[in-house]
């Protein structure tokens, strides 16, 4: 993953909404703002739990705690997030009262009239904008309440919302999580680009993300994205790391878009309007707390929500790819050299240069240490930044060493023959002993791009080697030496044996730079 999108609430804040304060046009605290306010909810509730939305769940609470009832509710006008408002009608003195709840913009456009001083006056939008923005400076989630008279209708329909006065605003309060800015800083040491992407405020989005450290100089609104092509939106996409009053299209379409533009993208969301980019995105991330859509679309869910868990992740996803790759590259390109030499040199002999036992018993040897290197240790410089499979270089890669191991391969090959004669069984085994332990040993020179005794490897991978290491020359010695064919050699040959192996490691040590600063691996 090299994009993280992720809404603000849950994620940089703590999800703990708490209504902070309400105030009428006059700036006062009106307590009818409140039951009104409360009236207006979609919370269900039941005799120990409410559950609904959180500002809702929060108003509900303080409203209850200050001892105000919500009114008789006879019509309902479900919240959209094209409206970015909802609406209930309710019998209050007597008449039917339409009171509408939802984002300042929203309901200050549905409004034509405004509550000041008593009296009802023609709105003056200038005022009750800089009333809300000054809240959304300091961070607070806004919602602005209006009103309405309405006639006895047997159904309600949003048409209703026109003509309204404005009453006042409610603002909230969701702290920002105490390690959200590390979290953040663990994300860009890692490579991956974060981006806000929350049907919120922008101006409360832009405060929120620069008090933790995400680049907010530019700010994407929703009608900004529908108003864009794909190719514009891809390229503001690319260049923008804040989004703010999204819909859940508008989600879905950024999240696909960077996707298309060769990003491997993640998006966490938790709620019904986060399924459909959940489902867009590479890795759908959600939590356990969340709605059951949310999950269902999510490719991983979270016992907790914390972006440190997500990094944390990201830094065991790489590990697990690069001890992956270091076990493709090395077997292959051992298999690469070993075969390629025995191909050829079978037909340049008069005899089997290996057994077939053996060919096998070499592979299983070789293979022992390697099923041990998904313990070992990764590199800081492996985990500063995504990877992904390039085949071509692996077969660059397999050509280039596999090619080194062949040279030596036939050296070993030309100098035994001439050393043991006549005695096959003996070349046979002093080439098995060569071709298992330079597979073992030269995994310590290809699993790192450093000098190797820079990089430390695992304990268990050091072990393994040393004892599958051990095993391989100790057969030949063993009881069953016959039954795989081998002839105990000498120490001379063991000593040539050492002598080439050594070689073949110092020579790929020194030519491995040249081959990863060449192929950019």
């Amino acid at each position: 993953m090299d994009v993280f999108c992720s809404d603000k609430t849950g994620t940089l804040t703590e999800n703990k909404i708490t209504l902070a304060g309400y105030f009428d046009l006059d700036g006062n605290k009106d307590d009818e703002l409140l039951q009104l306010a409360s009236s207006c909810t979609s919370v269900v509730q039941t005799a120990k739990t409410m559950g609904g939305n959180p500002l809702d769940v929060a108003l509900l609470k303080y409203a209850k705690e200050k001892g105000q009832t919500p009114s008789e509710r006879v019509g309902f006008i479900p919240f959209d997030y094209s409206r970015k408002r909802m609406s209930v009608v309710v019998k209050r003195n007597g008449k039917l009262l339409l009171i509408c709840k939802g984002t300042p913009e929203s309901v200050i456009q549905a409004s034509s009239k405004m509550k000041v001083k008593g009296r009802v006056v023609d709105i003056d939008l200038a005022k009750a904008k800089e009333s809300s923005e000054k809240l959304f400076r300091k961070g607070f989630r806004v919602i602005s309440v209006a009103v309405k008279d309405v006639e006895e209708k047997q159904s309600y329909h949003k048409d209703e919302e026109l003509g309204m006065t404005l009453l006042g605003f409610l603002y909230f309060n969701d702290p920002l999580k105490p390690a959200a800015r590390e979290s953040i800083n663990q994300f860009r040491n890692l490579g991956v680009q974060v981006k806000i992407l929350t049907g919120d405020n922008p101006i409360v989005t832009k405060t929120i993300a620069e008090e933790v450290g995400i680049d907010a100089e530019e700010v994407l609104l929703g009608e900004d994205a529908d108003a864009m092509d794909d190719a514009q939106l891809e390229e503001a996409a690319e260049k923008t790391n804040v989004f703010a009053r999204l819909t859940p299209e508008n989600k879905t379409r950024i999240v696909s878009l960077l996707s298309k533009h060769g990003h491997v993208t993640g998006f966490l969301g938790d709620g019904v309007n986060d399924a459909p980019a959940l489902r867009y995105a590479d890795i759908g991330i959600s939590v356990d707390s969340g709605v059951d859509i949310a999950k269902e679309a999510a490719d991983i869910i979270l016992t907790q929500p914390r972006l440190d868990i997500i990094s944390a992740g990201i830094v065991e996803g790489r590990t697990t790819f690069s001890n992956t790759t270091k076990y493709i590259l090395n077997t292959i390109s051992a298999n690469v050299g070993n075969m390629a030499t025995l191909a050829i040199i079978s037909v340049m002999l008069d005899f089997l240069p290996m057994l077939l036992i053996q060919v096998l018993l070499t592979n299983l040897i070789s293979d022992g240490p390697l099923l041990s290197i998904s313990t070992d240790k990764v590199d800081k410089e492996e985990l500063v930044k995504p990877k992904n499979w390039n085949v071509e270089r692996i077969g660059s890669f397999a050509k280039f060493f596999g090619g080194i191991s062949s040279v030596f391969d036939f050296i070993t090959i030309a100098l035994t023959l001439v050393l043991v004669r006549s005695n096959i069984p003996l070349f046979r085994t002093c080439w098995f002993i060569e071709s298992t332990l330079s597979e073992i040993i030269v995994t310590f020179a290809i699993r790192t791009r450093m000098r190797f005794y820079k990089s430390r490897p695992s304990k268990i991978l050091l072990l393994s080697s040393a004892v599958f290491g051990l095993l391989t020359l100790l057969l030949p010695y063993s009881p069953f030496n016959e039954f795989f064919g081998f002839y105990p050699p000498t120490p001379f040959p063991l000593f040539l044996i050492f002598g080439i192996l050594l070689l073949y490691f110092v020579v790929v040590e020194l030519v491995k730079p040249f081959f990863h600063k060449k192929a950019q691996w």
